[in-house]
């Protein structure tokens, strides 16, 4: 960490500029932590011959505004022709001016996290990344409200993450995601191919499963495999868009909804036939069917519902069961599920989850809450013979039973301390 409070434009008259540009390539620039709020204009910009050869750009944790961006990239006096990523972490941008970003062609990871940006309307905010652009992160942010096409010009975009914003705080002005289908920069032919989305975070929103549901609602994001929807205010409205919002998610293989306030598991048309991992921690779970999950989620190996109020008594044994059965067929397999299944290496975030899917499948991590006599223990030591339901709801508080799907519509049926266990 230094002190760097200003970039000066770099003295284009010296003769040692064309040398330097031919001795260095893909360099990598570090400034992060420092307390840059101004850049110097015109000459040859503030890296001078350094800005042809740069591939790698981290300005994270200043004080730059828009207006210092458009000093650097757009007024600098040189193009940054290698640029692959470019960092703006934490930083004092309020938005991102059209066109800003046109002379970064081959741009591959754009991130913006924990800036003051709260609204992107604008579609040519990304003009010219539409054929170099994989990742984008606009997290932590303040974000209220989405351009129906502002992502209309990167349709090679593989990652996009807008967790912790406020889209929620937009009413019902939300819009699906359009993704591509602008006007490739620099050649005026309008570029319609499908979008390669694989990755998109909309965590910590304070969204609605009406919101929820008009940002998901498009054919374009059937191509994503990873979605985390967690930490947003979805409780039981979940239920009333399970047989429409997902049914073009076809690769959907890892689905997060943890902490939403759920009472139930989310049965989701549509999913049946690719999901592979569902986090449900952190809800207000306490009854799981196992006979649902082989029915609904037939590929589904992996299952987190730690901190969930499990009431661990007859109706958990199906539940114990599936997860017995995953365990087993999981470590006859030499080729895990990935969380986040997508063609990108994976981050450490993907990685530690990983490595812990075991614990979540197998049933290691799933305490028990109720009833008391099994409190505090985990699922998979609790002996079959005190899986036992009871009538006393002081000894089993009231729980919301996970139905047999296919019956779902019918009466609850009621348990006894002499009802069989279900198998």
């Amino acid at each position: 960490r230094n002190r760097i409070a200003q970039l000066y434009r770099f003295d284009s008259s010296s003769n040692d500029q064309e040398t330097a540009s031919l001795l260095l390539s893909d360099v990598q620039l570090d400034l992060s932590f420092n307390s840059i709020s101004r850049v110097d204009e015109g000459g040859g910009g503030a890296f001078g011959p350094l800005t042809s050869v740069l591939a790698k750009l981290n300005l994270n944790n200043n004080e730059l505004s828009q207006f210092q961006l458009g000093a650097l990239l757009r007024r600098g006096g040189s193009k940054f022709d290698s640029l692959r990523e470019l960092h703006l972490d934490y930083n004092k941008i309020e938005h991102v001016p059209d066109q800003l970003l046109q002379s970064l062609g081959k741009l591959e990871l754009l991130s913006l996290k924990g800036n003051l940006i709260h609204t992107m309307q604008s579609e040519m905010a990304f003009y010219g990344l539409n054929l170099s652009l994989r990742k984008l992160n606009l997290a932590a942010n303040r974000i209220q409200s989405l351009g129906r096409r502002v992502f209309a010009h990167v349709g090679k975009l593989r990652e996009l993450s807008l967790e912790r914003n406020l889209l929620g705080n937009g009413g019902n002005n939300l819009s699906a995601l359009l993704l591509g289908g602008g006007v490739t920069a620099g050649t005026g032919n309008y570029n319609n191919s499908e979008p390669q989305l694989k990755y998109l975070n909309v965590e910590a929103n304070g969204l609605s499963a009406a919101q929820l549901a008009a940002l998901l609602d498009s054919q374009q994001l059937a191509g994503v495999e990873t979605l985390r929807i967690g930490h947003n205010w979805l409780g039981g409205q979940l239920e009333q868009y399970a047989t429409t919002l997902f049914v073009n998610y076809k690769n959907l293989t890892y689905l997060d909804v943890q902490n939403a306030q759920l009472t139930r598991v989310p049965y989701l048309a549509g999913l049946n036939g690719s999901l592979a991992a569902l986090n449900l921690a952190q809800n207000r779970l306490c009854h799981v069917n196992g006979r649902n999950l082989r029915r609904v989620y037939p590929r589904l190996r992996q299952l987190n519902l730690n901190m969930n109020p499990l009431r661990c008594d007859c109706n958990l044994i199906s539940l114990r069961q599936w997860a017995a059965e995953v365990s087993s067929s999981s470590s006859s397999s030499s080729n895990p599920i990935s969380p986040a299944a997508t063609t990108t290496t994976p981050s450490d975030e993907q990685q530690q989850q990983q490595q812990t899917a075991a614990v979540y499948s197998s049933g290691l991590s799933w305490k028990c809450a109720a009833p008391n006599f099994n409190a505090n223990k985990y699922l998979n030591r609790v002996p079959l013979s005190d899986l036992m339901c009871f009538d006393d709801e002081e000894l089993a508080p009231r729980c919301e039973l996970d139905e047999d799907y296919q019956t779902a519509a019918s009466a609850r049926p009621t348990t006894s301390s002499s009802a069989a266990p279900p198998h």
